[in-house]
Parts: structure tokens; sequence; C-alpha cells
């Protein structure tokens, strides 16, 4: 394996995915020293919410690279950088927000789930991405106001068929951006519908208007 990626580095120099700075991938040092990390812990529609960055410069360059140039690598990454944040928490379930099929397969991955796994791994918290569904193919939240997002997402969600709740278990709701919290707080309906009874929400980056 070692001399495979060494022969494939050969070919293919690794790079940084922002900067393009050779001998560095995804990340150089110089590009994850840009990255601001400000834990911010916000209610959004009754749901508590914390992130970890404004949405904004780097980080904003980061999730683009993560959603539409589909470097999955970059969801490692940010799971990384909130790690030492959540190591002191007791256990939650994590759950990423799920995606419509037509969409992971235009994508080929759900970059919540990616950054949720990630964490699971980091943390040894229990990882289930089949409790909900996303039974309705959305638009894309950031082209909405504020009443269409809410429009938008309602009864967008829905319990995974035979999935089992445990109500007394913590859950945590993992994407990669919060806004208005339309998207969080109708996928914690949801599950509360199912029966959990605590559930709060976790992203990496906020927009300007989440304080």
């Amino acid at each position: 394996m070692g001399v495979w990626k060494e022969l494939l580095d050969f070919i293919f120099p690794p790079s940084c995915v922002l900067c393009g700075e050779n001998g560095t991938h995804p990340l150089c040092h110089s590009c994850m020293e840009k990255i601001e990390i400000d834990p911010v812990c916000s209610t959004k529609m009754g749901l508590t919410v914390t992130s970890f960055s404004k949405y904004e410069d780097t980080t904003r360059a980061l999730l683009a690279r993560l959603k539409y140039d589909f470097q999955e690598q970059v969801g490692v990454i940010i799971a990384d950088l909130m790690t030492p944040y959540l190591s002191t928490l007791a256990p939650r379930i994590l759950i990423p927000v799920p995606l419509h099929f037509i969409k992971i397969r235009q994508r080929g991955f759900n970059q919540s789930a990616i950054i949720a796994k990630r964490l699971s791994k980091n943390l040894g918290w229990k990882y289930t991405p089949r409790l909900i569904i996303r039974q309705r193919n959305t638009k894309p939240q950031f082209e909405l106001d504020d009443e269409e997002r809410l429009a938008n997402v309602e009864k967008a969600f829905a319990r995974y068929p035979f999935a089992t709740i445990r109500p007394d278990h913590p859950y945590m709701l993992v994407d990669d951006i919060v806004t208005t919290g339309a998207t969080l707080a109708s996928c914690a309906k949801t599950l509360k519908e199912s029966g959990v009874t605590r559930i709060e929400g976790l992203t990496f980056a906020r927009a300007r208007n989440v304080n």
C-alpha cells in the first residue's frame, strides 16, 4: 500500500484543496490556521444548537469544497476540528441530517454523514444514520427566505422504517451549517414524534444571524 501511495503521489502530487499548495492534502498548515473555531450555543426554533465557526472566509470556502467540489476528506477534517470541544460531553447518539436519495446520487455522499461518522469514531459515540429519512427532495435552503425555508422542510422528514428509538438516550443531529434552524427543527420534530425526548443540534458553521 505504501509503495502504491508513493507512486500515486508522484504521478498526482497532493495539494491543499483551498490554496493549491503542493505537498499537503487536503489542507495545508497555513489554511488550517485560518479556520476560526469559536463554539457558540444558541436556540433555534426551540432546539439547542452548537456551532463552531462563522460561515465566512475560510470556513465558507471549506464547505464549498466539501459539498460542491466533492472533497470528502474535508468532512473528516471538520469533524477532527470539533472533536476536542465535544470530548468533555457525555455520549450522544449521532444522527446525520439525511439527504434525499436523488441528491446523494448526484453528489455521491451525504456531507453530514461523513462528519457524524468521523465524530463517532473519534469520540466513541454511537452513529445511527437510519433513524429518519428525507422523503421529499427539497430545494436548497440558501435559495429561500426565512418563511420559505420553513415551508420547504415541512413534513420533509419521516421516521426510517423499523428504526429503533431509545427514549432515555440523548440524541444529537449533525449538519454542516445552521441558518434559521428550520432543517434541524424539522428533523427534531420527526424524532420527537417517534419518541425521542432529548435532542440537540450540532453544526460546523453558522450563518451571520446566528449569535
